[in-house]
């Protein structure tokens, strides 16, 4: 792995383009670019191998009559990081904002979802972060300032995006941590460059939405970071960040108690679908085979 990592790091010094998956890396590219071309390759290499699996899945499940994805949510692949535009009186509330790099592409999508034609333009009403990663805060001050729009997040990651610091309130050492994440983070960097800002609104635990027009409630869910939060609508959709990945190869747990307790939270609310922040949808049923038997 320490070999790995040397050789990684000598190449992004020097220059050299890496062949991965079949694109050109430039190492010469900032942090965050190269960070999304690695995030980006190994999902389009996890869609790829897992396609077929996914189709019989969803003909199973609909055969086995469990609920499909909700209506008036919208996935925005943003550089790997899945963001979620919802559907609310009079507008929508977005669920996490992905790299900066991707901004240009993100503000398309938010435009066109806005102003539709035939239809009255709508309002963004509200930007919620599941937690302070600069992968999922990176367009938070662009769109402040460019959709007139408040930012929320839980107070116990707020300093991550004041001050840039995405080792604020962690630990120096993970719990645990994937030799693909582990990768990542020391080759090119835990603190990627975006642009700091303060949230306007804190979030707490059981808080209602209903006065952004969305049903749903604010579900705390510490493990990957102390201010790690999701978002449970009324229909059973939980959104619920970096809390659990659907994405091969990569896991970050801060603290594994904290973890574990967020788990078997989950396990006592009404949930139907749950929406990680890298990978696809999955249902419950795949939650409780894949994650609650291993605690």
């Amino acid at each position: 792995m320490v070999e790995i990592l040397d050789a990684l790091n000598q190449l992004k010094v020097l220059g050299v383009s890496v062949i991965f998956e079949q694109e050109v890396l430039d190492t010469a590219d900032t942090d965050n670019d190269l960070m999304i071309s690695i995030i980006e390759a190994i999902a389009q290499a996890e869609n790829e191998s897992r396609s077929d699996n996914i189709k019989w899945g969803i003909k199973q499940r609909a055969a086995q009559g469990e609920k499909a994805m909700s209506k008036g949510i919208e996935i925005i692949d943003v550089g790997g990081v899945n963001c979620y535009l919802l559907e609310a009186d009079d507008g929508f509330v977005l669920i996490d904002t992905g790299f900066s790099a991707k901004r240009m592409f993100l503000d398309e999508v938010l435009k066109k979802a806005l102003n539709k034609p035939v239809e009255v333009p709508k309002k963004l009403k509200l930007v919620i972060l599941t937690h302070g990663d600069s992968d999922h805060a990176g367009n938070c001050k662009f769109l402040s300032e460019n959709y007139d729009v408040k930012i929320a997040m839980h107070f116990e990651d707020s300093k991550m995006v004041e001050n840039g610091d995405m080792s604020w309130n962690r630990k120096l050492k993970p719990d645990k941590i994937s030799f693909t994440f582990r990768l990542v983070t020391l080759a090119f960097g835990k603190n990627s460059i975006f642009d700091t800002f303060k949230p306007d609104i804190y979030l707490q635990d059981g808080q209602n939405l209903a006065e952004f027009g969305l049903s749903a409630k604010v579900i705390h869910l510490p493990g990957h970071s102390k201010g790690s939060i999701g978002v449970l609508t009324s229909e059973g959709d939980l959104f619920c960040g970096d809390l659990i990945y659907n994405f091969a190869g990569f896991s970050y747990i801060d603290n594994l108690e904290d973890f574990n307790e967020s788990i078997n939270k989950l396990k006592k609310l009404d949930i139907n679908i749950l929406y990680p922040g890298h990978g696809k949808p999955f249902s419950i049923n795949y939650f409780n085979k894949k994650f609650v038997q291993k605690i």
